[in-house]
């Protein structure tokens, strides 16, 4: 199954053309819809570009390194979506106590949701 997902990813990444819009929110596979943070780095121009999804490990959102890794992507001509999975579901300060609270299942799904 999970070789299935990577390969699913991989396709749509090496083929996928991002347009220039605002992430507001998407259903999740599960049927529940889920307004996530996101941040868009686009590339510049029509062409048909690859892009990257990024996740942030289980502290959430810290600083500005998922910013950073988005740029540095964009940099090399991807276009980048850094999806935050936690904040929406209240927990700012990130899940590394405790990482039931946020399911493996839903951090696939958010991804997934993002294409």
């Amino acid at each position: 199954m999970y070789g299935r997902i990577l390969s699913v990813f991989s396709a749509i990444i090496i083929a996928g053309c991002v347009s220039n819009h605002r992430v507001d929110s998407w259903p999740s596979p599960n049927g529940k819809a889920t307004s996530l943070k996101a941040e868009y780095r686009p590339l510049e121009g029509e062409d048909p570009r690859p892009a990257v999804i990024l996740l942030h490990g289980c502290g959430s959102w810290y600083g500005d390194r998922l910013g950073v890794w988005g740029e540095w992507f964009r940099e090399r001509g991807y276009h980048a979506l850094a999806v935050d999975s936690f904040e929406s579901r209240g927990y700012t300060d990130g899940i590394c106590r405790d990482l039931g609270r946020v399911p493996y299942f839903n951090r696939v799904s958010d991804a997934y949701g993002a294409l």
